[in-house]
């Protein structure tokens, strides 16, 4: 990545080194000494670590955030994003995977996880989820 962080690409899985972005954020990646990796700082990083799946693929056990909560932090932070092209692609990500959530019965699920979340990450939630207006 262009700030040194790590991203690991094969055909078939992208692997992005991770940390919890806190206070007013970070100015560039963060060293993880343990495993030799520059990691990039993420808000809401929690939404995406406290609540997993495991998933069993190809031999492999995977942890995984809950699809909610996926969701949710992709929705989040399309409002924060400076380039409408990712924000409008995290927008669509976040309506494809709870339009899936809803279809498998989890509505009442999602509507609890969201109620959950901190005031101001429930506002946040809601800039997120609308258009940006076009500049003009």
């Amino acid at each position: 990545m262009g700030d040194g962080s790590v991203s690991l690409s094969h055909p078939e899985l992208i692997i992005d080194f991770l940390v919890a972005e806190r206070g007013r954020g970070a100015d560039g990646p963060y060293h993880v000494k343990a495993l030799g990796v520059k990691a990039q700082p993420l808000r809401y990083m929690s939404l995406l670590s406290d609540d997993t799946i495991k998933v069993r693929s190809r031999g492999l056990e995977l942890v995984l955030p809950h699809p909610i909560n996926y969701a949710f932090q992709k929705l989040i932070i399309s409002g924060r994003r400076a380039y409408e092209a990712k924000a409008v692609k995290d927008r669509l990500q976040a309506v494809e995977v709870l339009r899936e959530v809803v279809s498998r019965g989890e509505k009442e699920k999602a509507r609890s996880k969201f109620l959950k979340m901190p005031a101001g990450w429930r506002k946040a939630f809601w800039s997120g989820s609308r258009p940006r207006r076009p500049m003009t």
